[in-house]
């Protein structure tokens, strides 16, 4: 170190009071600089700034210097030579620095030189701030800038530009560092404009019209304000009259942009003595720089003067309570200068005590923060404004510079996409999209942007379908267009989402139930056309295969007696070779079992991997994979099966599963019409045969009567008579053949109708009845009777007393049964009569297909008289007659 640098060290680590609270100053990273020696002293603020720990920084130059940007470090030391070499006090630049994690920040570095008695240069101080933010704002903003087919330019109070950008008259040079007096020297409106600036300069706007012979111009000229409302200088924009459209949309852009001339602080220290009630300011300007010792002193009420009136209040409250408690603190206020300005101030301090422990004065350093206050609310109004510009957009923008990599996007962009936006060229790689209506994907180099990009075409609403990378399906109008510029290069491209799901939704949708609709129409005019079912059959396979878009529609009927499916109409592709090969059982646990058995709609997503039942195999050959199938209703089981189905794997919509459910309906509606007009016409004839038999059985039952009181009571009466003739008469004799005349007549009369069914109820009646019965023809009987909630109807109880007689005559005459069990009992608000034997069976079908069979066309038509319901089941085990009839006998 030399002589000098040594008798300088003093001074560098020097005003130790004034240091420890310069080190406690956060906002920016100051430094001192020994100009002989390069020895340099950092405060605290680096690490807060930087990331920088205090033990890594180097005291030397050398720190400094590896730690700027190469392309920056010549640029920035020439600045601070040439200042020093020329006498200058103060020199200020921008460049970029390295932080600690590896990023550059963008700082503003002010320095002020102090110099010997000689002149000569000894010491820097300096301090630097992050402009990072600011950087990349106005680095956005002349990317819009250079867009506007303007010249906007301004100026700071001297007239000299500080700001020149636009794509307007491209051939003009930057006009940076020039006066506007420079500028228009040789212009005719020279004095014109002159006289523009300086009413803009006192708060007035004005417009020029001018013209240098080349090109003729609107100028528009106005004051440039800061956030207090003070002129600092005058902004001008140039419009070329020739394209006045463009160039108002570029002014309505440039209006966004604010000028500012961003000053760095200057860190103060200061002293409030209690004692004297005097305060003491270090100097600033020529004296600071020179090392000059004298300080400004002024009174308590003349620095009070000095804090605006909305903040004294509060000033003062603070200044009792440290007075009163102590410790340090921190605040901001506003100060008024004696031209009217006012400034923001950061001030810190702390409450000193003398060694009696009383208060004797308040120390501190002030730093002047308006231009960082003035920047960061610049900064946040700019971005408020694009974002609040870009947020109430409905519609999706995203901003990309030529490499692809986003610069801006707004909230709609992201909801589209679902949540994110990639930047960079693999954007367009990971985006999935298709082009709407063929379904193919969009390739490399398709997307729009891309074109903007690689050949600069501007594409307008085209419609694509994406997948979000939440997962979720879109369909969006697409438009992108190229950024150029002012040499018609492309530097980026701007896209905009439309998100039209819905509305493509809802158009295809309507659409799709139309074509449903119609088809459902046709099917029921066809089947009102009376053409037969299979005519409607195939025209329902048709209509489902063409109106879902699927391969396959077929209709099919169970034959359950055999346990299969047996295909009735077909539409599309099918092979007959397959068919042939297999049979469609209806066994349980296959596919055709399932869709029997179910009352709702089958949708089959993936047929290979379906674990509900086993896949139909001619299906599986056909390469089916998804499908929808409905049961085909009927009275006592389904009909059959209506399906469609199609060889890729799809999602069926429900207004296409309802679609194929109405058309199964429609098929259930005709074979039940079918099926009743059959059963009406087979009713017509059973009640014809009915009538014929019931005349018949009523005549037998006459004659049976008739021979009954011919030959039983005819012979009595007889006998009677011929005993009262004779002489010697047998009064005995007689009255034993009146009894006998009695109980014949009785059993007569009670197998016409037993009175015990009137008397003691329909229990009684059929415990009588089934017990004389079952041991005249030799069987083993069982009853078991419940007891009854109430007394059935009279109508009631002969039906069942009649069934139950019926179904025994048939047992004794046909079953060859060894054993019949009866039984009757409540359930469910109905009397349950069933009947069962253990004998050979029969065909119930048949049965009741033959004329011959009236008793069991009678029992069933007693049973409906009623409202019930009669069942019969047989087979090779014995068969069961079943009744379920009302209480009340309420007829249907």
């Amino acid at each position: 170190m030399s002589a000098r640098a040594k008798r300088r060290a003093p001074a560098l680590l020097g005003g130790e009071a004034r240091d420890r609270l310069l080190a406690h100053v956060a906002f920016e990273a100051t430094w001192e600089r020994d100009l002989d020696s390069q020895a340099m002293s950092w405060d605290e603020s680096v690490e807060s700034i930087f990331g920088y720990d205090r033990g890594e920084v180097v005291g030397h130059l050398s720190w400094w210097r590896e730690r700027v940007h190469p392309e920056d470090l010549q640029r920035a030391e020439e600045t601070a030579v040439e200042a020093i070499r020329s006498g200058g006090s103060v020199w200020s630049n921008e460049y970029r620095f390295r932080r600690k994690d590896g990023s550059w920040a963008w700082v503003a570095s002010r320095c002020a030189i102090e110099r010997d008695g000689e002149g000569r240069a000894v010491r820097a101080v300096g301090a630097m701030i992050d402009i990072s933010a600011l950087k990349e704002t106005e680095a956005r903003m002349r990317l819009f800038t250079d867009q506007i087919p303007a010249r906007a330019t301004a100026t700071d109070r001297e007239l000299r530009v500080v700001w020149d950008a636009g794509a307007g008259f491209p051939g003009s040079p930057s006009a940076v560092g020039k006066t506007v007096s420079e500028l228009f020297a040789e212009s005719p409106d020279r004095e014109r404009v002159l006289e523009g600036c300086r009413k803009a300069l006192a708060g007035e706007s004005c417009k020029l019209q001018i013209d240098n012979g080349e090109a003729a111009a609107e100028l528009q000229l106005g004051p440039v304000r800061d956030l207090a409302g003070n002129v600092i200088g005058v902004t001008g924009v140039a419009f070329d009259v020739t394209e006045r459209v463009r160039a108002e949309r570029a002014m309505h852009e440039a209006q966004r942009f604010l000028l500012a001339a961003q000053r760095v602080g200057r860190i103060r220290s200061w002293e409030d003595d209690l004692r004297t009630g005097m305060v003491k300011l270090d100097p600033v300007g020529p004296a600071a720089a020179t090392g000059a010792a004298h300080f400004e002193q002024f009174s308590e009420e003349a620095a009070w003067k000095k804090i605006h009136p909305g903040d004294f209040p509060r000033m003062m409250d603070l200044r009792r309570r440290l007075i009163e408690e102590g410790g340090p603190f921190e605040t901001e206020y506003r100060s008024l200068h004696p031209d009217g300005t006012e400034r923001n101030i950061l001030v810190r301090g702390e409450l000193m005590r003398d060694a009696a422990g009383r208060p004797e004065r308040i120390i501190g350093v002030s730093l002047d923060v308006t231009d960082r206050v003035r920047n960061e609310e610049e900064v946040r109004a700019s971005q408020r404004l694009l974002q609040q510009v870009l947020e109430t957009l409905p519609v999706g923008v995203v901003v990309v510079d030529r490499a692809g990599s986003m610069l801006l996007s707004n909230p709609a962009s992201s909801r589209i996409w679902g949540g994110v936006i990639v930047s960079g060229p693999e954007r367009w790689a990971r985006s999935k999209g298709f082009w709407h209506g063929s379904g193919k994907p969009i390739g490399p180099g398709e997307w729009a942007s891309e074109r903007a990009l690689a050949k600069g075409e501007t594409s307008l609403d085209e419609l694509i379908d994406i997948e979000t990378f939440d997962g979720r399906h879109r369909t969006m109008e697409n438009s992108a267009a190229p950024i150029r510029d002012a040499q018609g290069a492309i530097v980026g491209a701007v896209a905009v989402n439309q998100d039209v799901t819905e509305r493509k939704r809802a158009e295809e949708e309507v659409a799709r139930l139309a074509r449903q609709q119609a088809a459902v129409a046709q099917l029921s005019l066809f089947a009102l056309k009376g053409d037969g079912l299979q005519r409607l059959f195939e025209e329902a396979a048709a209509l489902v295969t063409s109106t879902l878009g699927v391969e396959y529609g077929v209709v099919a009927e169970w034959l359950p007696e055999k346990e299969e499916i047996a295909i009735r109409a077909t539409a599309g592709p099918w092979n007959e070779e397959i068919f042939r090969r297999h049979t469609v059982r209806t066994l349980p646990g296959l596919m055709a079992w399932f869709y029997l058995r179910s009352h709702l709609p089958v949708v089959v997503a993936d047929l290979a991997h379906e674990t509900r039942f086993a896949p139909c195999e001619i299906l599986l050959e056909h390469g089916v994979k998804s499908g929808i199938a409905v049961p085909i209703a009927g009275k006592q089981r389904p009909f059959g099966v209506l399906e469609g189905n199609t060889k890729q794997l799809r999602t069926f919509r429900d207004d296409e599963v309802n679609f194929v459910w109405s058309m199964a309906n429609v098929l259930a509606t005709s074979v039940e019409q079918r099926r009743v007009a059959g059963e009406l016409e087979e009713k017509r004839q059973q009640l014809q045969a009915l009538s014929r038999k019931l005349i018949e059985a009523q005549e037998a039952e006459r004659r049976a009567v008739a021979r009954e009181l011919h030959d039983d009571l005819g012979q009595v009466l007889t006998a009677i008579k011929l005993n009262l003739e004779r002489h010697e008469r047998d009064p005995a004799e007689s009255i034993a053949l009146v009894d006998g005349a009695i109980d014949r007549m009785r059993d007569l009369a009670q197998d016409l109708r037993p009175p015990l069914l009137d008397e003691l109820g329909l229990e009684a009646s059929l415990r009588w009845y089934v017990e004389r019965e079952a041991k005249r023809a030799g069987l083993e009987y069982a009853l078991a009777f419940s007891p009854l909630a109430k007394r059935p109807a009279p109508a009631v109880e002969t039906t069942c007393f009649r069934v139950a007689q019926e179904a025994l005559t048939n047992i004794i005459q046909h079953a060859h049964a060894r054993s019949v069990a009866i039984e009757l009992g409540g359930a469910d608000g109905a009397l349950v009569l069933a009947v069962h034997d253990d004998g050979r069976g029969f065909d119930v079908a048949a049965a009741r297909k033959r004329a011959a069979s009236q008793g069991l066309l009678g029992m069933q038509e007693r049973v409906a008289l009623v409202g019930g319901e009669l069942r019969i089941e047989s087979g090779p085990e014995g068969t069961t007659v079943r009744a379920r009839l009302p209480f009340d006998g309420s007829a249907r």
